[in-house]
């Protein structure tokens, strides 16, 4: 009040003469306590913002104070227990793996796990087991299991052949080369052959008939390159199917996605079904493989083996002759092994490898020669010569075709040998140090650091003379386990005499005329 008494409860029940003059009854006050708010009697005075203020009940209610004074008292939340968390170690109850004994400590009782381990390890017929251990950490309960097929329980079977010593079944099969040497048409060659049931460009047998042909081409046109090319080849279209950029498409509940091409790191479970639903389907082609295997890097072999792994399973699974187009890397090489695109897990994993390239015995730009780079399922080892050719299907439609030649005994491995030697594309700097070599190492082995020096003086740098010397097909022979450390050699096996002649006398016939 503004006597300043103290308000119990908030409210004054009192009129002393500090503020009005004595009411007639106790509690209630004169005309001149009235309500600050609405001017009614007050008949009081009530605290606000903690000073005793004129008002009546009605307007001191919705006040802050009012409204805190009359709101029921909170209750407080009580915590909930959180509920104790069941672990193994604390486990106390019927044994989870369903003989029902009551057990502690563990799940599973010890003589369930066993049963389940030897469910786990049931062996199929013709399988063995040479080992089993628990192994690791006890509490992981890791049991581990070597098994090994038994040679007797394994049937021999014929090899199959698409086409016959060249492109085996049920496997993958590479077509490597640089760019213009027609690996696509050579493709659609095999592929009009597989969709007609003709036989094969070296008078093999079709011994399978016409079957049906999937075909991915993903850098041709299909209606201006790919169908041309076929019906020149003479296909039977009836048998060619395409996947191209969108065949691969997907609605996830009433969204759709867009089509996307084929990628083999998500859709090999999908390809193995799409054969076994349509098991006419004896041909994919690829062309070429370096887009189908997603974000997977083809020169990493961690990443792309796995999934050719899968591919081979596939293969072998359904029988699916996997035909791909490989693109060769730029360096320069005498192993053609080495010119199959990606890590080594892509050469690995084919059982039939080839490679097309520009015949080195012809100065005819359209020769080719196809020669086997990997067979070995096979022991013919002869390639194919061909040339590229034009051939018109209408006035309008002019496409080139392969004109198929005679057989050649050349591997792979021979043609690069051949292409890197040829006088024009040849390090004149090499032919000095090879002519140099010959006549150094001929009358037999001589040390490495004195052909290195005897080099120097030529001014030919060690490397160089280890090039040359891996072009003429010479040894770097290692002896240190006879102290006598390395040497150089024209022979595998050479006699490890002194060598007849003086040193000045073979250099100064390396350093004639011949050089």
């Amino acid at each position: 009040m503004r006597c300043g008494e103290p308000i119990p409860d908030n409210r004054c029940t009192r009129v002393c003469d500090e503020c009005v003059a004595p009411a007639p009854s106790k509690g209630a006050a004169t005309s001149d306590m009235t309500c600050i708010t609405c001017g009614k009697d007050a008949k009081g005075c009530f605290r606000v913002n903690g000073k005793p203020t004129p008002m009546c009940f009605s307007c001191w209610r919705k006040t802050d104070d009012g409204k805190s004074k009359n709101k029921p008292p909170a209750t407080k939340r009580q915590k909930q227990p959180k509920p104790q968390q069941i672990i193994e170690e604390n486990w106390g109850g019927p044994c989870r793996g369903g003989c029902g004994k009551y057990i502690s400590g563990e799940y599973v009782c010890y003589d369930c796990r066993k049963a389940a381990a030897e469910k786990n390890f049931t062996l199929q017929p013709g399988e063995v087991e040479l080992y089993r251990a628990n192994l690791g950490d006890p509490a992981d309960k890791l049991i581990s299991q070597v098994v090994a097929i038994e040679a007797t329980s394994v049937k021999a079977e014929p090899m199959k052949w698409l086409w016959q010593d060249r492109i085996p079944d049920g496997a993958i099969t590479w077509v490597v080369g640089q760019p213009g040497n027609a690996k696509s048409l050579f493709t659609i060659e095999v592929a009009a052959c597989a969709s007609t049931g003709r036989d094969y460009p070296d008078g093999a047998k079709n011994a399978q008939g016409p079957v049906k042909v999937l075909m991915f081409c993903g850098e041709d046109d299909l209606g201006k390159t790919v169908v041309p090319r076929l019906m020149a080849a003479g296909a039977d279209l009836k048998n060619i199917r395409f996947l191209d950029s969108k065949s691969f498409r997907e609605t996830v509940g009433d969204t759709k996605i867009p089509g996307r091409s084929i990628d083999l790191d998500k859709d090999m479970e999908l390809l193995l079904g799409l054969i076994k639903a349509n098991p006419d389907i004896k041909l994919m082609v690829a062309d070429p493989i370096t887009g189908i295997f997603g974000a997977k890097q083809i020169t990493k072999d961690q990443e792309v083996n796995p999934i050719l792994e899968q591919l081979v399973d596939l293969c072998k699974e359904t029988g699916l002759v996997f035909l791909g187009v490989c693109h060769t890397p730029k360096r320069q090489t005498n192993s053609a092994t080495e010119k199959i695109a990606g890590g080594s897990a892509v050469a690995g994993k084919c059982r039939a490898a080839f490679m097309l390239s520009h015949d080195p015995d012809s100065d005819d730009r359209h020769a080719h020669v196809m020669t086997m780079i990997k067979g070995n399922l096979t022991g013919k080892k002869s390639g194919l010569k061909y040339r590229t050719v034009e051939h018109s299907l209408t006035d309008e439609i002019r496409i080139a075709k392969i004109e198929w030649g005679e057989a050649t005994d050349d591997v792979a491995d021979d043609v690069l040998a051949k292409q890197n030697r040829k006088p024009e594309e040849r390090d004149r700097q090499i032919d000095k140090c090879e002519a140099f070599l010959l006549t150094f190492l001929a009358q037999g082995p001589r040390r490495s650091p004195e052909v290195y020096e005897a080099g120097e003086r030529q001014g030919f740098s060690s490397p160089t003379v280890k090039r040359a010397l891996k072009a003429i097909a010479g040894h770097h022979i290692d002896r240190r386990g006879k102290g006598q450390g390395y040497w150089m050699s024209l022979e595998p096996n050479p006699v490890f005499d002194e060598p007849v002649g003086t040193k000045e006398a073979v250099m100064g016939l390396a350093a004639g005329e011949a050089l």
